[in-house]
């Protein structure tokens, strides 16, 4: 497969407010090298208000796009329904389409007592039976996939629709082997930031949330601009003005796409890099291996590994 010619598409269904961020979830057995709590916000600074980054918020039937070419560069960037993220994806002859949603309901696995027993380590009594073995295995304070697909959310199931749409253009899911030019594969972008931060990040939808996934991939190589110039334009009179200079920082949606099309790459060009949770029947979700990016006290903060 000629990779200069391969569409790494990330897709994102999500609202702001299944983002991950600390959501509400069952107790929770923790290893002994636990990821920390997640940060405190020292400025909010919802998307809801448009006039912050030019960009409004997504409408709730919204989905964002965003395609990297093999060098990590911007191939295209757009928001609409489903319908335009498809003629998108169908018109490319080879593309790796990750998808920021659960790809099917969940079959309750977690419920049996075999399956609970296989995992490391095993839940506690009683707890995790609403989830996927995949969102059990990821750890983290995520929304669960209902068994019953009238209980998912729109967005879940806008998200189901999608994947079956896929298949019906000849994406199989990933991994299909190296000789199949057409791949979906579901991420979660809260966990993609998480394992390669090795901590919670920000709040998505506050401005240090914004700058600190983006200035990640920056430092992986992903070729967006360097946040960290965000701080070089802000001068006394537009903080005092309330005119920040946001135009060049990608909204929670964009750098969710953005996670997930990383992920695309990452797993067709490096998949020893990415590791898959979950069983092949519920819906694995593809996420970095942690390690990636090595945090550091000095400096910027982050080097690439």
């Amino acid at each position: 497969m000629n990779s200069s010619k391969v569409a790494y598409v990330g897709i994102d269904l999500l609202p702001l407010g299944a983002r991950g961020n600390g959501a509400r979830q069952e107790p929770r057995q923790r290893p002994a090298a636990a990821l920390g709590e997640e940060q405190g916000s020292f400025l909010a600074q919802p998307d809801s208000q448009p006039r912050h980054s030019g960009r409004s918020a997504k409408s709730s039937d919204e989905l964002s796009y965003i395609a990297l070419d093999g060098d990590l560069r911007l191939l295209a960037i757009g928001r609409g329904r489903l319908a335009d993220a498809l003629a998108y994806v169908s018109g490319q002859a080879s593309a790796f389409v990750a998808i920021n949603a659960p790809r099917r309901p969940a079959l309750g696995l977690m419920r049996q007592e075999s399956v609970r027993q296989s995992l490391e380590p095993p839940p506690k009594p009683g707890s995790w039976l609403k989830y996927r073995v995949a969102e059990y295995q990821l750890r983290l304070p995520i929304l669960p996939t209902p068994d019953d697909i009238s209980a998912c959310p729109g967005w879940m199931r806008r998200g189901f629709d999608l994947y079956n749409r896929l298949e019906t253009l000849g994406y199989s899911a990933y991994p299909a082997g190296r000789d199949c030019p057409r791949q979906s594969l579901e991420v979660q972008a809260y966990a993609t930031y998480t394992g390669l931060l090795g901590q919670a990040p920000f709040p998505s939808d506050t401005l240090e949330g914004r700058l600190q996934r983006q200035l990640i991939l920056h430092e992986l190589g992903v070729r967006v601009a360097d946040p960290m110039d965000f701080f070089e334009d802000v001068t006394p009179h537009r903080l005092l003005r309330g005119f920040l200079p946001l135009k060049d920082i990608h909204t929670p949606d964009e750098l969710d796409a953005l996670a997930a099309a990383y992920t695309a790459w990452l797993a067709a060009q490096r998949a020893q890099q990415v590791n898959l949770l979950g069983a092949p029947e519920e819906g694995q979700i593809v996420v970095p291996q942690p390690g990636l990016l090595d945090v550091q006290t000095s400096g910027r903060g982050t080097k690439p590994v």
